[in-house]
């Protein structure tokens, strides 16, 4: 198992999705899903996952996840300058560090498990790639709140993910919602996500702006 091979594949393969255009949220937990399929896909082919041991499926998914990290947490800057350039917010750009810890829980959970379907390891590949995009825009929702400008954090229940339309996910509808308030948005569950969640989660920031339920946006005060 060559693992910066791995990687090699997965940044060529990468590199022909166009990311330009990505301006929201939206559209980067898309391409989120989309890359973190895309390494669950070339592990699948090129790695005998039933065959790692503990200690080689922490070095795989600690080295293929931090490549992933860094390709969604890239895309994330050029979105977050967007959102805050639209707002007229003059503020810096705050990074989710790389977790390297949930990397090791997803080897060991693998391993231990001996959980080796397809679905199975895409469904965790794909929640830590989203993660990235989550946790990065609670960071700096959080700032933006605290220095006293207004933010609205919404999420929208999205069954594409585990249950596949299937059944309704009772977990994700309870943590569905839009919110002024990043405290309320944050106790409320807001930025959490099981493996194969599609729930879409955004937010807004303003100086002198007011959340208007009829308009379904942003408008002046």
């Amino acid at each position: 198992m060559d693992i910066k091979q791995i990687i090699r594949i997965y940044e060529n393969r990468i590199g022909s999705i166009k990311t330009k255009g990505i301006s929201d949220f939206a559209s980067l937990q898309k391409y989120a899903r989309r890359t973190g399929k895309t390494l669950a896909d070339i592990i699948a082919e090129y790695v005998d996952i039933p065959g790692l041991t503990e200690e080689d499926a922490t070095q795989l998914f600690m080295m293929t996840l931090k490549a992933n990290h860094d390709e969604v947490a890239r895309v994330f800057r050029q979105v977050q300058r967007n959102v805050n350039r639209e707002a007229g917010v003059n503020l810096g750009i705050l990074d989710a560090d790389f977790n390297s810890e949930l990397a090791r829980d997803i080897a060991r959970t693998i391993v231990d498990s001996q959980q080796f379907t397809r679905e199975y390891v895409e469904n965790l590949v794909v929640n830590h790639s989203n993660k990235v995009v989550d946790e990065s825009m609670r960071l700096n929702a959080e700032a933006q709140s605290n220095v006293g400008l207004n933010v609205h954090i919404s999420r929208k229940y999205d069954d594409v993910g585990l249950h596949g339309g299937k059944d309704t996910c009772q977990w994700c509808l309870a943590r569905e919602g839009d919110w002024t308030n990043y405290k309320e948005a944050l106790q409320a569950g807001c930025f959490e996500r099981h493996p194969g969640c599609g729930c879409v989660i955004e937010y807004e920031v303003g100086k002198t702006h007011t959340w208007s339920n009829s308009l379904r946006g942003w408008k002046n005060m």
